[in-house]
């Protein structure tokens, strides 16, 4: 059987974009089956460019300034909504996500096995950035899955 593989990219930055494709394309000659959840129709040219199928996230998915939108609950409750549905619609086996928050917590949800890729910086503390608006949104994250029943994520830094 295929392992069935989710890549779900954090969100406007092509940046991610890419480096799901290179986990996709590299889970690809491994055998797997991928699929890679994108914003736009560049991202997803992007994505076929890398030899993965991208799947297209309902348009209008990030309303605002991409950063804020994360320290907004509501919308951290419609971006885990619209990656509930993304898993539910590919039904994979393992999910990767590039520092998307809302994909941990659909994971959960879903009790679908998920890891996280992301940049240093994404994490508060010494090894990573002191920024609030890096920070808040776990903050915001955190809530939203408090109350939703989960656990708390934890966070690990590479050595």
């Amino acid at each position: 059987m295929t392992t069935k593989l989710l890549l779900f990219p954090w969100g406007n930055n092509n940046g991610h974009v890419v480096r799901c494709g290179a986990l996709g394309n590299a889970a690809m000659r491994q055998g797997m089956s991928v699929a890679i959840p994108v914003l736009t129709q560049s991202q997803g040219q992007i994505v076929r460019a890398m030899g993965c199928a991208p799947v297209m996230y309902p348009s209008g998915s990030v309303p605002r300034e991409f950063w804020s939108v994360w320290g907004d609950v509501d919308f951290v409750r419609h971006a885990v909504a619209l990656d509930i549905d993304m898993i539910n619609e590919h039904r994979p086996d393992l999910v990767v996500h590039d520092g998307r928050m809302s994909a941990n917590v659909a994971c959960s949800v879903s009790s679908v096995p998920s890891v996280g890729v992301m940049q240093h910086i994404h994490f508060p503390g010494p090894w990573g950035s002191k920024t609030p608006i890096r920070d808040c949104p776990y903050s915001r994250v955190g809530s939203f899955s408090g109350r939703g029943g989960l656990k708390p994520t934890s966070r690990l830094a590479a050595s």
